[in-house]
């Protein structure tokens, strides 16, 4: 069973901001919102949306939600997904 972390997605939707949690599975991230709503983001399609710097959040995107944007808080579920 995969650990989440939580997380902050801007769906590019609107400026809200949407709290998340993520997963890391053998394909790519598991983000899942309200209960009932998930998606995935493979790895192929992941792009840093922002320079990665160690200690700081890391920004992502994915190219099947190109004004999407997922910020995950340092720490434990960065070092997973790096």
């Amino acid at each position: 069973m995969a650990i989440s972390h939580p997380a902050q997605l801007f769906d590019g939707q609107s400026a809200a901001s949407h709290d998340v949690t993520v997963s890391v599975s053998a394909n790519g991230l598991v983000i899942t919102g309200t209960p009932g709503q998930s998606r995935q983001w493979t790895f192929s399609g992941l792009e840093s949306a922002s320079p990665i710097r160690n200690g700081e959040t890391l920004r992502l995107k994915h190219t099947s939600e190109p004004n999407a944007r997922l910020n995950v808080p340092p720490g434990l579920a960065a070092d997973q997904i790096l």
